[in-house]
């Protein structure tokens, strides 16, 4: 009996309370967090100089010509002028963020066509390198302000019979944070 009569006195209590208090609810929580945003110096790469093999001559067997990073030319069957146009490779230079890596793309190969004119004789330039500032060896990786500039090399192939004159094209590259 004692029972039935403490259930009822609970039950009374119980709805006595004014309707405002409820339960809390445990099964969900919320909280805030903060948005933010950085905006950086956008990279840029400009061309300082061209990328030049200098003067080659054919030898009667195809041939080709490598041009390091560093301007240094190898040649295999293929001839050069000693007082003809001096070898360089191309320079590209670099700012942004500073300390900022940044990857070099390079393009796959190019054309360089007699004059520059499009359907004439042409050569094939394949295998670029780059090598930025601050690195002794080739590589495909700098760090902005660190290398303020890279070096492009590449091979260019010379025919057994290549056509006499002045070859010109051009070739791409681009650089993006890391």
């Amino acid at each position: 009996m004692k029972r039935i009569f403490l259930t009822f006195v609970v039950i009374t209590l119980i709805a006595a309370i004014p309707g405002e208090i409820q339960a809390a609810d445990v099964s969900s929580y919320s909280a805030t967090a903060k948005v933010k945003a950085e905006i950086i110096t956008v990279i840029t790469l400009t061309k300082a100089e061209d990328m030049i093999f200098g003067s080659l001559a054919p030898s009667g067997t195809d041939g080709s010509c490598v041009l390091s990073t560093s301007g240094v030319r190898t040649l295999s069957n293929v001839y050069s002028d000693a007082g003809g146009t001096t070898p360089s490779a191309a320079r590209f230079d670099v700012s942004g963020r500073s300390l900022t890596p940044f990857t070099i793309v390079l393009p796959e190969s190019a054309v360089v066509n007699l004059g520059g004119e499009s359907g004439s004789a042409s050569m094939y330039v394949t295998s670029f390198k780059a090598r930025p500032e601050s690195k002794s060896e080739d590589a495909l990786i700098g760090v902005v302000g660190t290398d303020k500039y890279f070096t492009v090399g590449a091979t260019i192939t010379v025919g057994a019979a290549q056509t006499v004159g002045s070859y010109l094209g051009d070739f791409s590259v681009s650089i993006a944070y890391d």
